[in-house]
C-alpha cells in the first residue's frame, strides 16, 4: 500500500456504491466528493484531519493512516455543497438532508460551514490552538 503509484490508477477500493464528482488533496491525504454529497477521505490523519472521530488505524496505532477512502460519517445527516483541503485541515459547506424514504431525500435549511483538523493558527476558526474532530 505504501509504495509510490508511479502510473494513474483507478481508485476502485471502497468506492463502488459511490459515483465520484470531485477529487481534492491535502499534504499526505486526499478526498473523494460524491454526487450524493458524501465526502471520503484517505490518507494521513495525524491531525484529525480525516474527519473519523478518532485518530488511529484499525491495528490501533496512534495517528494512523487510512490506506482506503472511508465515508466522514459524522456529516451523513448533511449534503457536503463544497470542499477545501488545506494542509491538515478540511472546511466543507453542506445543507441539512430530510429523508423522504430510505433512499431519497430532500435538501433543506440554510447552508452551514464545518471544519476539522489542524487549528494551529486559527485555520478551523474555533478560536482556541487545538485539533478539531467532528
Amino acid at each position: 500500500y505504501t509504495s509510490s503509484a508511479l502510473y494513474p490508477r483507478e481508485i476502485k477500493t471502497m468506492i463502488a456504491d459511490y459515483e465520484p464528482m470531485q477529487v481534492f488533496a491535502g499534504t499526505l491525504f486526499s478526498g473523494i466528493l460524491t454526487t450524493d454529497g458524501k465526502l471520503l477521505t484517505f490518507g494521513i490523519g495525524n491531525s484529525g484531519q480525516l474527519g473519523h472521530l478518532d485518530k488511529a488505524d484499525s491495528d490501533g496505532k496512534e495517528f494512523g493512516f487510512l490506506y482506503i477512502p472511508k465515508r466522514v460519517d459524522a456529516l451523513d445527516d448533511y449534503f457536503i455543497e463544497n470542499v477545501s483541503f488545506g494542509g491538515c485541515h478540511v472546511l466543507v459547506t453542506a445543507r441539512k438532508k430530510l429523508m423522504i424514504n430510505e433512499t431519497d431525500f430532500k435538501i433543506e435549511g440554510p447552508c452551514q460551514t464545518f471544519a476539522w483538523g489542524s487549528n494551529v493558527q486559527g485555520q478551523c476558526a474555533c478560536g482556541a490552538d487545538q485539533q478539531i474532530s467532528l
